[in-house]
C-alpha cells in the first residue's frame, strides 16, 4: 500500500464515520422534536406507526421529514401535507437538515468519483 492509497483509505474511513455520527445524532436528538412540529401530518404519523423506533425506522422517519422540507410543493400536490406544514419547523433546523443531507450527497458523489478514478489507475 502506497502513501497515496493509505491517505485515500483514511479519508474514506473518516468520511464514513462522520456520516454515521451525523445521522445517529439527527436520528436520536431532533427527530422527536421535528415530528412534534409536524403533528397531524398524515405521512409523518403513518411513518411513526409503521416503521417504529429501530435504526431503519428512525432513518425512514428522518428521510420523510427531510423530503417534506426539501420538496414541500410535491408533498402538498400529492396530498400528504398541508400547504405550509414545512414552515412549522424552525428555519435553523430546516437549514441544518438540508446541510446534512447535502453533505451526505456530495460525500457519496466524491467517494464514487474517487473509487472510479483509483480503480482505473490500479491496473486491475
Amino acid at each position: 500500500m502506497t502513501d497515496g492509497e493509505f491517505w485515500v483509505a483514511i479519508i474514506i474511513v473518516v468520511n464514513l464515520f462522520a456520516s454515521l455520527c451525523i445521522l445517529a445524532f439527527f436520528q436520536h436528538r431532533p427527530l422527536e422534536k421535528l415530528e412534534s412540529y409536524l403533528k397531524g401530518v398524515k405521512c409523518v404519523e403513518w411513518n411513526r406507526t409503521v416503521w417504529g423506533g429501530g435504526y431503519i425506522g428512525r432513518q425512514m422517519r428522518l428521510s420523510t421529514i427531510v423530503n417534506i422540507v426539501v420538496w414541500p410543493t410535491l408533498y402538498f400536490k400529492l396530498g400528504h401535507i398541508p400547504l405550509d406544514a414545512h414552515k412549522r419547523i424552525p428555519v435553523r433546523l430546516r437549514k441544518q437538515l438540508v446541510a446534512v443531507y447535502a453533505y451526505l450527497f456530495f460525500s457519496m458523489i466524491g467517494l464514487c468519483a474517487l473509487y472510479f478514478t483509483l480503480s482505473d489507475k490500479s491496473g486491475g
